[in-house]
């Protein structure tokens, strides 16, 4: 994540707001008649499903042949779903034609969605309610006139009528519901009191809400009216219950609300989906956090009342699956979080687990105080007793809290009881919202894949520090109390073999916990196997080219001269060109729209070459290469966030020849789906985030690319250690003698930001580097987003994508999306570098960490958990004293170095403002340390050192903390907090 992003950031801005997709505002005219026109759309065809279902009902009672024309069509569910005359086809084929009249080529950013997914709510809405209504078994609900079950042919018949006038009339309130809806939408609207998707949620109680009551709630009219006059006037034998078993009540007002409330939930499942909206439909039903719309037994997790997925990540969504952990992820649709168009379960579907550096959510309606809970948290300065520093202590970090016998939070690994390091916080993002906020536990280390782990918590407070209480399912688990409740019944088996026992055998009372859950991390085979088969075609075909003499697989396009080595001089030469390298992906990757490849994959889901792509390379080559007493060897560059090559070979030498001598030959290729400047982030927001529509369901293509983009940096390391670029007379310093020194001289490699987080990816797979200078990194961007200046941008996406809601953007892009990166990201690859490293990959790799204190774009605290994984030693830092991460004087092989900027004074008001939050905030760019290291004359020569054969990590402060005091720990560039954010 590299400071020059901060340049191109206008132009995206610029790009994004031009696009008129990406921030909310009052229709114009031409997008109102394009709203309209999809609505009345929606309701016509809503009208004409339910018609056809209520024929197939009709026919049913009275015995007539479901499809006159098509014998095979016997059931109730197969008429449901048939269109004998094709008159739904036709509301369809109407509904794309007024789209393409209406809407095409100017979408509004809100209220529509697109044609199939208008034509799918309207169909869903109204099939799902006669299932809402009579139960799956439609056929054995449906009574027949014929029915010899009753006295006489009249009862049968008055049966079949009292169901079918009832489903008439829950049908005739819902198209109330429905054309108010579209009535009040369509007048705010026009007088622009609706401009964004939270207007339109306004609109789900309509434009007359006493119309919608006289055919939906009152007393005598409406459903109650034909539940009364067509069921219980007339003294049926069947009692209700079995008529309408989904609602299972004798009462008629019972029923009658029974009804309504279904009707509600269909209508708002239903608006939600025709319009990418996203209102809570569990509350609008019947004003109730209880699962009553939404949500089903079988499906959803029912822990946590608020949200389907929640806990995060759960076992209850794992099945037995012929996969290396034995199970496999089945995600339901009504699980995913509202996006318009929805986000398609089945991208999840598959996975063998959750990823090992998984973010758990959870949720506790009344809310939890950290601090009041006594629990493992991020500690603010001067809290509890802590120095002033610096060197700081305790601060801004966690304690081993989360390991004492009594953490009110728990995380156990389950075959050993051993407790793993964490932390707890509330989403900062839904502050005052305790209904809509999440509760995150964040391990402070990587997990072990494929490996069961149990979460607890116990004895929390609430924000006014009452005690939290189990929610009704949980409740009922623990206290062993009898109910019908099918969340309980169904896992109440697996709470008493698998999850309370091994809790009491760790001591953990069942009568404290007020939450518990397990989940299963994702088989190293499936977070890996990817990546390494493509590094071992990428290393083949490379090695391919060397044993060829003579022959190339680059081409030179430039040669600039840059300077004539005199002394002082840095830079001889800087070399652009491209080299071929095996392609992955279903086509070349390029920054248009639409262009979203994905792996070509085999029966074993192993990516197969697809021919080449020419990548891009830069080289400098330093001018020390001309001086025999020093010997220039070759050291690979990783660029930061949106970033290119050019800019690191060309930047880097000259800022670090501003404390010591640059000796290396420098190449860099592009870290393919987050390079390219602005047109790279358009490509981002437009191709995998999505423009005023969602294109998450194109996410996969990302973590491909990423993966070909390190696929083309193996190569590019590769052709360098074996100097192949030496065959090309463009890399001579003299007649026949090549500016690389060959196989046998070490490589290096520097990554700053993103190029330290995917330098950390590179370590654990190259076999041709062995120590890694890493600035400003981490490895887990499920942590790193939500506190990263970098993601502002793309945060202002979501909303109009239907992700507005905090805990919807908690579980999609914390959770779910973050599942599919995981393995193109150097988390699920952390336990593999520092030591047990990959076969293929060479020696254990020696790490180099240079850290920013107070960071905006790669927060400390994700940073830190990077350093624990890996086993990196502390080193004179800034903060000293983190708990799993041992301070070492050094020198030593893989070690840590954080650096004060001096910029901010923790206590000072004035700079409070502009220091990054604890919480998951997004920062201010003021005064961001995040370029500190690389201008600090300390960890330039902390980078030369350690880049040499034999090279430690050695500190190069003065006083024992890296903490700005004296000129040689104080960057360059000074900056003044005091400046408003």
């Amino acid at each position: 994540m590299k400071f020059r992003f901060l340049l191109v950031w206008p132009t995206v801005v610029a790009l994004v707001l031009t696009s008129g997709q990406a921030f909310a505002a009052a229709q114009t005219l031409d997008h109102q008649k394009c709203t309209n026109a999809m609505n009345l759309d929606w309701a016509k065809a809503s009208k004409q499903v339910s018609k056809q279902a209520e024929g197939c009902l009709r026919n049913f009672a009275k015995g007539k042949a479901l499809n006159k024309d098509d014998a095979s069509i016997d059931t109730l569910e197969e008429c449901l779903a048939d269109d004998p005359k094709g008159r739904i086809a036709k509301k369809n084929e109407k509904t794309q034609a007024d789209f393409d009249k209406r809407c095409a080529g100017d979408v509004p950013e809100y209220g529509v969605t697109d044609p199939n997914t208008i034509n799918s709510a309207a169909s869903d809405k109204e099939i799902a309610l006669v299932d809402d209504l009579f139960g799956a078994d439609l056929d054995g609900s449906l009574i027949q006139h014929g029915d010899g079950s009753f006295s006489s042919a009249k009862e049968a018949r008055n049966a079949a009528t009292c169901q079918q006038k009832v489903l008439k009339a829950a049908f005739k309130c819902q198209a109330t519901k429905q054309n108010e809806f579209k009535k009040c939408k369509k007048l705010g609207l026009k007088d622009e009191s609706i401009s964004d998707v939270s207007g339109i949620k306004a609109c789900y109680e309509g434009a007359d809400p006493a119309k919608i009551a006289k055919q939906c709630t009152d007393p005598g009219a409406g459903i109650a009216k034909a539940v009364q006059k067509k069921c219980v006037d007339k003294n049926l034998e069947a009692p209700l219950a079995d008529l309408f078993p989904a609602c299972g009540t004798n009462d008629p007002d019972v029923l009658a609300a029974c009804v309504d409330r279904a009707v509600e939930c269909r209508f708002c499942l239903s608006a939600n989906q025709a319009d990418g909206a996203s209102r809570d439909c569990d509350l609008f039903d019947d004003a109730q956090s209880n699962q009553s719309c939404g949500f089903e037994a079988d499906s959803c997790d029912g822990l946590n009342a608020e949200e389907c997925l929640l806990p995060f990540p759960s076992t209850f969504f794992l099945e037995p699956a012929a996969t290396p952990t034995g199970f496999s992820v089945n995600y339901p649709d009504a699980g995913m979080p509202t996006t318009n168009p929805p986000l398609d379960a089945d991208l999840f579907n598959g996975l063998d687990g959750a990823n090992n550096m998984v973010q758990i959510m959870m949720h506790f309606p009344q809310g939890v105080d950290p601090e009041l809970s006594d629990a493992a948290r991020l500690l603010p300065a001067g809290c509890c007793g802590q120095p002033a520093g610096p060197p700081w202590f305790e601060t801004r970090t966690y304690t081993d809290r989360s390991l004492h016998a009594d953490s009110p939070s728990v995380l156990i690994k389950a075959s050993t009881g051993e407790r793993v390091l964490h932390w707890i916080e509330p989403d900062a993002r839904s502050v005052g919202n305790p209904q809509r906020q999440v509760l995150f536990l964040r391990p402070g280390i990587a997990l072990d894949p494929g490996t069961r782990y149990i979460v607890a918590m116990r004895e929390l407070r609430d924000p006014s520090d009452a005690p939290v209480v189990a929610e009704p399912v949980f409740a009922a688990l623990r206290d062993q109390t009898e109910t019908t409740n099918p969340n309980v019944t169904k896992r109440r088996p697996y709470f008493e073999s698998n999850i309370f026992p091994q809790l009491a055998a760790e001591g953990i009372a069942r009568n404290d916990l007020v939450l518990a859950f397990d989940f299963i991390t994702q088989s190293e085979h499936q977070l890996t196997h990817q990546m390494i088969s493509m590094r071992d075609q990428v290393l083949a075909y490379v090695d391919g080219i060397e044993a060829q003499p003579g022959v190339t697989n680059f081409t030179v396009d430039e040669v600039n001269a840059l300077s004539d080595c005199d002394p002082g001089d840095v830079l001889w030469r800087h070399i652009v060109g491209t080299f071929e390298t095996p392609l992955f992906l279903s086509e070349v990757p390029t920054l248009n729209a639409g262009n979203v490849p994905q792996h070509t994959v085999d029966a074993n889901d192993t990516p197969v070459q697809n021919g080449t792509m020419d990548a891009e390379f830069d080289i400098t080559i330093p001018c020390s290469v001309f001086d025999g007493g020093v010997t220039s060897r070759p050291i690979v560059l990783g660029h930061g966030i949106f970033g290119e090559g050019s800019g690191m070979v060309l930047g880097v030498p000259l800022g670090v020849a501003a404390t010591t001598p640059w000796t290396y030959i420098a190449g860099a290729t592009k870290w393919l789906g987050l390079s390219d400047g602005g047109p790279g982030q358009v490509w981002v927001g437009n191709n995998i985030v999505g423009f005023g529509s969602s294109h998450l369901n194109d996410f996969p293509a990302f973590p491909d690319r990423l993966r070909q983009g390190m696929a083309n940096t193996l190569a590019l390391a590769r052709m360098m250690k074996l100097g192949l670029f030496n065959r090309d007379t463009a890399f001579e310093i003299s007649a026949g003698v090549g500016a690389f020194p060959g196989a046998g001289e070490e490589m290096y490699y520097h990554g700053i930001s993103l190029g330290g987080i995917m330098g950390t990816f590179f370590a654990a797979l190259t076999p041709d580097v062995e120590r890694f200078s890493l600035d400003v990194p981490s490895t887990n961007f499920a942590c790193l987003l939500q506190r990263s200046t970098q993601f502002s941008l793309f945060e202002a996406l979501l909303p109009p994508i239907g992700l507005s809601d905090p805990m919807d953007q908690a579980i999609g892009v914390g959770g779910l999306i973050h599942e599919l990166w995981a393995s193109a990201e150097p988390g699920g690859f952390a336990n593999r570098i520092t030591s047990n490293p990959f076969p293929g990959s060479g020696d254990p790799s020696k790490l180099l960490y240079t850290v920013g204190w107070l960071d905006k774009q790669v927060s400390n605290q994700c940073t830190e958990v990077a350093a624990r994984t890996l086993g990196l030693s502390n080193q004179e830092s800034v903060l000293q004293g983190i708990v799993g991460i041992p301070d070492a004087a050094g020198p030593v092989d893989n070690g840590m170095t954080i650096y004060d900027t001096g910029y901010f004074d923790l206590f000072d008001p004035l700079h409070i403002p502009n220091i990054p939050e604890l919480g998951n905030q997004i920062p201010t760019n003021t005064c961001d340390p995040h370029n500190g290291p690389r201008l600090t004359p300390a960890a330039r020569l902390q980078l030369v050192t350690f880049l040499q054969p034999g090279g430690q990590v050695e500190s190069f402060c003065t006083d024992g903390a890296c903490d700005a005091i004296d000129a040689i720990e104080t960057p360059s560039v000074a900056c003044d907090p005091s400046v408003a954010p």
